[in-house]
């Protein structure tokens, strides 16, 4: 029996009217969020619709128009799910257009204040201070929610092997002496998407098998783009039964939020998610983006505007109510401690043969790479 796949074609995804369907994923974040954005001391708090002359505090969802900027919003825009954006460098023009909206309406907005080295995206909810002249609304400040919470207990001794786009498939024979070699002096392994190639035909998992059976900790799994699961946000966990059954298997969504040994962690891909952040500022990098997050205290702002994101009626789940450590994708290794809240950017280790050991307990990073010395040593302790 032949299974087909129903598809829509590019007319009739234009016909689809996602403005009515994500406006309510937009109200709840803006109620959400609006609660952690605090008042200013003797300025009144007004929604958009009652704005004059006077100076107040709004507290709203900012959105960027640019002509670079694919949106899901723009009906201009012939949506492609299945093309990739990765032709797009950055959404930053010379004629970038805001404009802010809430339950009650929406006004552009000129930033008076000077946003040269604030990090802004489409999508986030914050707080405005100004006043309306002329067309819009002169924005003198911007307020951002309340600083973000950590967990409250000492960190523990927990060590991690950590590898971005890993493409297991692709890479078996470099990620294996890694566990071999690493196994017994580390807790857990961090496998960031793309966790598979989909380019290759072997998918066996069974491969890794005779190195993971023995392993005493969890090896968790988060999908990015390219991996055979949605390409909406929250990307859906990576089936089990890609997997073999371990019980030390650990399959996440993309992005995720995991409790490991009483810490919070925040885990992103790199293409999927920190790309299409770095594409609202000129010449940023993953802990840029990682900044802005922890800023903003969501984990994908941009979604649904520039990426695709299920829709939803219950609470936003990508708003960060407390976290200590934020795991991103990236090129190289960085890493930093931004509002006490520990930062770090993995090196693309299909391409840089390159993982990195991480100790939470002393934010401790080691980069471990897999070359003929490496093979060698390994032939040798044997």
């Amino acid at each position: 029996m032949t299974h087909t796949t129903p598809t829509l074609t590019q007319t009739q995804l234009q016909e689809i009217d996602f403005g009515i369907q994500y406006n309510l994923n937009y109200i709840q974040r803006l109620n959400e969020i609006r609660n952690l954005i605090e008042d200013q001391n003797e300025i009144t708090t007004k929604n958009i619709s009652k704005i004059d002359k006077n100076t107040c505090l709004v507290k709203a969802v900012l959105f960027i128009k640019s002509k670079l900027k694919l949106s899901v919003f723009e009906k201009t825009t012939v949506l492609n799910f299945d093309k990739s954006v990765e032709d797009i460098k950055t959404y930053v023009s010379e004629k970038m257009e805001y404009f802010i909206e809430d339950e009650s309406c929406k006004c552009d907005i000129e930033f008076v204040c000077n946003i040269k080295n604030t990090f802004l995206t489409t999508g986030m909810v914050l707080g405005f201070v100004g006043a309306f002249e002329g067309s819009s609304f002169k924005c003198t400040k911007i307020v951002f929610p309340k600083t973000l919470e950590g967990s409250s207990c000492k960190a523990k001794p927990q060590k991690f092997l950590m590898l971005s786009n890993a493409k297991i498939n692709k890479n078996f024979e470099k990620i294996i002496p890694l566990i071999d070699i690493y196994g017994e002096q580390i807790d857990d392994i961090l496998i960031l998407g793309s966790v598979f190639d989909n380019n290759l035909d072997n998918w066996d998992f069974s491969r890794f098998e005779r190195s993971l059976e023995t392993f005493k900790g969890n090896v968790y799994f988060v999908p990015g783009a390219n991996d055979p699961t949605t390409n909406f946000v929250p990307q859906t966990p990576l089936h089990k039964l890609l997997f073999s059954n371990l019980k030390c298997i650990k399959t996440l969504p993309n992005p995720a939020k995991v409790t490991i040994n009483h810490k919070k962690y925040s885990f992103l891909d790199y293409k999927l998610l920190i790309k299409d952040f770095m594409r609202y500022k000129k010449n940023s990098d993953p802990i840029d983006a990682l900044k802005a997050i922890v800023n903003c205290r969501h984990l994908a702002p941009s979604a649904p505007d520039t990426i695709p994101s299920i829709p939803f009626t219950g609470n936003d789940p990508f708003i960060l109510h407390s976290c200590d450590f934020f795991v991103c994708g990236g090129e190289q290794t960085d890493f930093e401690i931004y509002k006490d809240k520990f930062l770090l950017s993995l090196p693309d280790f299909d391409a840089t043969n390159t993982a990195v050991l991480f100790n939470a307990e002393n934010c401790y990073v080691q980069e471990v790479s897999v070359s003929y010395d490496l093979l060698e040593g390994r032939k040798e302790n044997k």
